[in-house]
């Protein structure tokens, strides 16, 4: 007979691992092409760079080995992101196949690792029975539906964000240099993760304040500890945000008080009435002074006051780290009112909760890349030059790693920065363009043609120069994605590929083995 206080966690595992399935597969996750955000090819082919770079002996110099990776597939991101969500997915490839699929399925254990570890910490407050249904609400949120169905370091973050909340409540509960150091190295993990991480330091410090775990600990070792950590944190952040010391002292995580200041997308996190209500519960946090609500009504105001500084949290997905905090802030205050106000406030939270399925449809690029013989020496183009990292993805997903080589059109005919900014046409003139896919021996030029009245100067540019080529003869499409193949060969002579990252990382890189 199964004991009566394991029963509630087994209903909420079933109900979890329901929800993970179901979400995954109707949102159609699986069959989706990295279209979810502009940063999501990056994250995949960084995590395929690092299991393809694990798996090799012996291992070869690996800044050389990832220049030259980057000339086959150039939509990498480490350095610009810190290391921790590409080393945990190569990992997980290690063990199993790289695809879009198995990228799913390392989604799917994290959400479980997730919910798994915020009803340990939530059961310190939420009734048993109720602790389901908040596990249920942690997955149905549409920032953790739209983290499960891409391939970024959202739902990780999440995962991290729940394992600072957990290990800073036990040492709330009971402050020990063990349990200090537990908190140390959850915040370390998050920072490798997301820089942005660093945002719950000042509610761990609050927290700790509060609760008097400065008094009960012995000081001499926990100022070495704190010391310790925060410089880490802070090097960590900064070397991993934004490169070189200088650039990173100019913008590091967009501090820059010009910007907009986006804690209006609060609300959007769980909906007005569980903000409501757990606003409430984040007022009591402080007089009733229990660990677990303590912890998160602490990194909730830390995180809030620090996004004020740091104004790079912008989109709805950066917030996903106050998602537990909200829930269980609001169960809070369930408990904590009156059985006659309990329910309407339960029902006016449960009424304003944002329920709604993640879609995401493909765009073509999975059809189009079985048409194509592969590898090939290509150039990728889109109307706005997001979706030239849903192709690279697609490829370097569909082949023997490194195989292909892709040239991007907002790196090849057009000039670009990281964020899309300081834009400059390479190329002017239709000529112009035919000696650049000439004397890069381009084989197929992939255009995605998605519905955009107002296309960048070089696609539309490129467009036209195919459409009136002798040399190029439409030869694959897939819905709004075709592909062009050469029909007469090069009259340049070739020259190897060369990519100007002089905006991004400070210098130029080379292909070794052009075509001769």
């Amino acid at each position: 007979m199964l004991p009566p206080a394991r029963r509630p966690f087994l209903l909420a595992t079933g109900i979890s691992i329901l929800l993970i399935g179901t979400l995954l597969s109707a949102g159609g996750a699986f069959r989706a092409e990295f279209s979810g955000a502009p940063d999501e090819p990056a994250y995949f082919v960084t995590s395929l760079m690092m299991r393809d770079y694990i798996g090799l002996w012996p291992h070869p110099a690996p800044i050389d080995w990832a220049i030259q990776y980057y000339i086959h597939y150039p939509k990498i991101a480490l350095g610009h992101w810190p290391p921790g969500h590409f080393l945990l997915q190569s990992l997980w490839w290690m063990l199993f196949t790289p695809s879009r699929a198995s990228a799913m399925w390392f989604n799917g254990a994290t959400a479980l690792a997730a919910a798994a570890l915020f009803y340990s910490w939530a059961r310190r407050i939420v009734p048993a029975w109720w602790l389901p249904a908040s596990c249920a609400l942690l997955l149905l949120a549409p920032l953790t539906q739209q983290a499960m169905a891409q391939t970024m370091a959202d739902l990780t973050t999440l995962l991290a964000g729940i394992a600072v909340l957990w290990t800073l409540t036990r040492l709330v509960e009971d402050a020990s240099l063990r349990r200090m150091l537990a908190l140390l190295a959850s915040l370390a993990a998050a920072v490798l993760i997301k820089p942005s991480a660093i945002t719950l330091v000042p509610g761990c410090l609050l927290a700790m304040t509060v609760a008097g775990v400065w008094r009960r600990l012995r000081l001499p070792p926990l100022l070495v500890a704190t010391a310790v950590a925060l410089g880490f944190l802070t090097v960590a952040a900064g070397l991993w945000q934004a490169g070189p010391i200088a650039v990173f002292l100019r913008r590091w995580a967009g501090m820059n008080l010009s910007n907009p200041w986006h804690i209006d997308q609060l609300v959007l996190v769980a909906g007005p009435g569980v903000l409501a209500v757990a606003l409430g519960g984040a007022a009591l946090a402080f007089t009733r002074r229990q660990p677990a609500v303590l912890a998160a009504a602490s990194c909730l105001a830390g995180l809030a006051a620090m996004s004020y500084v740091i104004r790079a949290i912008r989109e709805p997905r950066h917030w996903i780290v106050t998602l537990p905090m909200l829930l269980l802030l609001a169960a809070a205050a369930l408990v904590w009112l009156p059985p006659r106000w309990r329910w309407a406030a339960a029902v006016g939270a449960l009424a304003l909760f944002p329920f709604q399925l993640y879609r995401q449809t493909p765009l073509g690029f999975a059809a189009l890349a079985t048409q194509l013989p592969l590898p090939a020496r290509m150039l990728v183009s889109s109307p706005n030059g997001w979706s030239e990292g849903c192709w690279i993805a697609t490829v370097a997903a569909a082949e023997h790693r490194p195989a292909s080589k892709i040239l991007r059109a907002t790196k090849t005919l057009a000039s670009t920065d990281w964020n899309s900014m300081s834009y400059q046409m390479l190329a002017t003139t239709a000529e112009a363009v035919e000696q650049i896919l000439d004397t890069n021996r381009i084989g197929a030029v992939v255009l995605h043609n998605a519905n955009d009245a107002n296309p960048l100067p070089h696609h539309r540019l490129l467009a036209g120069t195919l459409a009136a080529s002798s040399i190029w003869k439409l030869c694959a499409q897939a819905g709004e994605t075709a592909a062009y193949c050469r029909v007469k060969p090069p009259q340049q002579p070739p020259v190897p590929i060369r990519i100007d990252l002089r905006q991004d990382f400070g210098r130029i890189i080379e292909e070794e083995d052009p075509p001769r």
